[in-house]
């Protein structure tokens, strides 16, 4: 699992920052180790997405700590204009989960349960983030295999002297089922 590889390998004392819908819930699953004295940070309004990139960029700015984002598609896409920045912090790291259109509401009990749930509910797009990257000189990478991913995780969390973004392509539909049997595990017997 992504998320779980990607929370193991976070370097102690570092900060990380989570957007809202799937990533949050997936952090609030999976945890961090206390002896690692990682600082979590997470905008958590009124179903908002917005402002998750800007605080973290704001964060990287303020410590020298490394500062990672987890972020899902429709969140980056919505505040990217935070990487409009001529002074983006080298220490600022962002793992962009992209299933390609807000895959929340398929793991929602009201909205995935309605016909209108594509249509309505998902921001169906074919984005990914790699123009971004080039116009905000952050190192992108992107992978969509765990083979992939676990080849890039440790040379991700490395000082490059520059920000960087490791892009997931992920299928909304394997995520849905992921996350509901990952929940299941979590109920009381």
């Amino acid at each position: 699992m992504v998320i779980k590889q990607f929370m193991e390998g976070l370097p102690d004392n570092s900060q990380l920052h989570l957007a809202n819908s799937l990533s949050v819930r997936y952090a609030n699953y999976i945890g961090v180790e206390a002896k690692k004295k990682i600082e979590v940070f997470a905008n958590r309004g009124t179903s908002g997405i917005d402002g998750c990139v800007s605080t973290a960029v704001g964060a990287a700015i303020s410590t020298k700590k490394p500062v990672f984002l987890l972020v899902g598609d429709v969140a980056f896409f919505y505040d990217r204009n935070a990487l409009w920045n001529r002074y983006l912090p080298e220490n600022l790291r962002i793992v962009l989960l992209n299933n390609h259109g807000g895959g929340i509401f398929r793991v929602i009990d009201g909205p995935s349960k309605l016909q209108e749930l594509e249509d309505y509910f998902e921001t169906v797009q074919s984005y990914n983030a790699e123009k971004t990257c080039q116009d905000a000189d952050i190192e992108y990478v992107k992978v969509n295999n765990n083979e992939g991913l676990m080849a890039k995780l440790s040379l991700f969390a490395e000082n490059s002297g520059k920000p960087k973004l490791l892009e997931v392509d992920t299928d909304s539909l394997v995520n849905t089922e992921i996350f509901k049997q990952f929940k299941a595990g979590f109920k009381a017997v």
